[in-house]
């Protein structure tokens, strides 16, 4: 009875990491210029003005209340809403974040000035950010939830920890700190960590996140730098 309610509790601790991450990546989006929004690429690409100051108002109320059915579900334990929110919340995220790179590159003609360019550094630093936290809760999804399950169960990551036995490691599970360091690793190292991918899963994740980091980081920080100098 006792380990079940640990395992309960751990669980919930592990959800509440996942909903805490994307919490942060809502509030960081939020500070990035409006043009690097969904709605802002959209009106940028199609040359229309469809997204007023009110709607984009109702979209960001509309993110927060998600955010507010999560803290709901997870305060009456309900496991399984709180996965699904996580998922398709994530999922979102991720749609936005690939929006904001693009957004990043479709305005880099348009930055010519010295703030122009500390706007664009500032901009880049949020944009990696939010691309470590999306990442590390995909991990998470991916290969943490497998872990709490069967010890049979096929994992996409093999962590140091499980590569070989070490003393005083033993029934080691990685926690949420453990896959955001994993996808810290990914958005700057541009190469495997220490930790092996080994599904193809797990390997298209990282592919992604890379390039996005890549993108940002290489590209942009460039321009900037070009910009200021």
């Amino acid at each position: 009875m006792t380990s079940r309610i640990s395992t309960w509790l751990k669980a919930r601790a592990r959800l509440g990491a996942a909903g805490l991450a994307l919490i942060i990546v809502t509030v960081l989006h939020s500070l990035l210029a409006e043009q690097l929004t969904l709605t802002g690429l959209i009106e940028e690409v199609t040359g229309t003005d469809f997204f007023d100051s009110e709607m984009n108002d109702w979209i960001g109320w509309l993110e927060w209340g998600v955010l507010g059915l999560f803290a709901v579900l997870w305060a009456l334990g309900r496991e399984r809403g709180m996965m699904r929110t996580i998922i398709a919340y994530n999922g979102y995220v991720t749609l936005t974040l690939a929006a904001s790179v693009a957004g990043l590159i479709l305005t880099l003609s348009v930055r010519k000035t010295a703030d122009a360019g500390f706007d664009l550094l500032w901009d880049a630093f949020l944009v990696w950010v939010i691309n470590v936290f999306i990442f590390a809760v995909w991990y998470w999804l991916l290969d943490g939830t497998r872990r709490e399950g069967a010890s049979s169960t096929r994992r996409h990551f093999l962590f140091p920890q499980q590569a070989n036995p070490l003393a005083g490691w033993e029934g080691w599970k990685p926690g949420p700190l453990d896959f955001l360091f994993l996808a810290f690793a990914h958005s700057t190292a541009f190469s495997p960590t220490d930790t092996a991918a080994l599904s193809r899963r797990a390997k298209l994740l990282i592919m992604g996140q890379a390039s996005l980091s890549l993108v940002t980081l290489a590209m942009i920080a460039a321009r900037a730098v070009n910009i200021l100098g």
